[in-house]
């Protein structure tokens, strides 16, 4: 079973009509649609690099490797998907999301890269997604209360900001119930995101519109780092980065001045997320384009951007803001099978 959250990003790509294309791998068409899902999981530092894959039992591991030494671990909880990973800047400590297989919680876990010592952090019967550390030891993440709906199935679709610190519990900062919400990058002074599925009521965004020659689910709204508060949007948000084509999953620098994103071409067949580094205006833009099956989410660090593009039957972790473009380090699909699953403990 993969991941809720997973299923409704890949639902909204199916009406995006969003393809998948399909290379010379062995790999069928339903493991490369999974790959696929998975790539907006990605996480770097100059130090290292974390991203899920499947493990022998089924589920969804941790994919650890180190830059440096090469060293890769596949890191594991018995019956439980680990998701939405993120490293701190000094590749130190890898925060994660553990999905207890066939139920409905959650829990954010905080690692040691180097001897991997584990702590609970948060867990909830809702969703948590998307935790990244601000200043203070401090995380902002993404939450859902768990809905049944009038079909009698549940959902995460109301998803906002919430910030967790050492002061007390948790505290929700927005109030917009968003269908999806994923991709922060967080400023001392605003937060970009992806969000699709705005509130009837009191829509923060505006509704998707598939046939638009120019679609972005890019925003960002005001955020003080220093207080912990988001500033909700008074009005329904325009989005960011339009041009022809689809955007998404933004990454950005601490100071604003460099944006990375996705970006496909809507009007072809078959295609692909390319990669677009930009000026936090969307002037000075530069493309890569993909080789493979396309990019991962990127992520920015200082004004460099690493992602991982992604194959067939491996994975190429680069730093693509590099000219020429760098491969950092090459993850095949054998080399990920042969490896023993490193069991976590996770401390309370």
């Amino acid at each position: 079973m993969f991941d809720a959250d997973a299923f409704g990003r890949a639902a909204f790509r199916v009406l995006f009509g969003i393809c998948i294309i399909v290379t010379n791998s062995t790999a069928n068409a339903e493991s490369l649609s999974d790959r696929l899902n998975r790539s907006d999981y990605f996480a770097a530092s100059a130090k290292n690099a974390a991203f899920p894959v499947r493990n022998s039992k089924g589920g969804l591991s941790l994919l650890l490797v180190d830059f440096e030494t090469g060293t890769r671990k596949k890191l594991t909880i018995a019956k439980s998907h680990l998701l939405s990973p993120f490293l701190s800047p000094d590749g130190k400590r890898l925060l994660f999301v553990r999905h207890p297989n066939g139920q409905i919680g959650r829990e954010l876990i905080s690692c040691d890269t180097d001897d991997l010592a584990c702590k609970s952090v948060l867990k909830s019967e809702g969703s948590i997604s998307y935790p990244v550390e601000i200043s203070g030891g401090r995380i902002l993440y993404i939450a859902s209360p768990y809905v049944i709906g009038a079909d009698g199935k549940g959902r995460y679709h109301k998803k906002d900001f919430w910030l967790m610190d050492q002061s007390g519990p948790p505290r929700q900062l927005t109030s917009m119930m968003l269908y999806e919400l994923s991709s922060i990058s967080a400023t001392e002074n605003m937060v970009y995101f992806s969000a699709l599925g705005p509130a009837r009521d009191h829509p923060s965004i505006p509704p998707s519109d598939i046939f638009a020659k120019q679609r972005s689910d890019i925003f960002k709204l005001p955020f003080d780092s220093a207080q912990g508060k988001i500033e909700g949007p008074s009005q329904t948000l325009a989005p960011l980065f339009l041009a022809n084509g689809y955007a998404r999953s933004p990454s950005v620098s601490s100071d604003e001045s460099l944006v990375a994103f996705l970006r496909t071409r809507t009007d072809i067949g078959n295609y692909r997320y390319e990669l677009v580094i930009s000026d936090k205006d969307g002037h000075a833009t530069r493309l890569i384009t993909s080789s493979g099956l396309g990019f991962s989410q990127p992520v920015v660090i200082g004004q460099s951007v690493y992602a991982n593009e992604i194959y067939g039957d491996r994975y190429q972790i680069k730093n693509v803001s590099a000219r020429p473009m760098k491969l950092v380090t090459e993850v095949t699909d054998e080399s990920i099978d042969v490896l023993k699953d490193v069991e976590l403990t996770v401390k309370p």
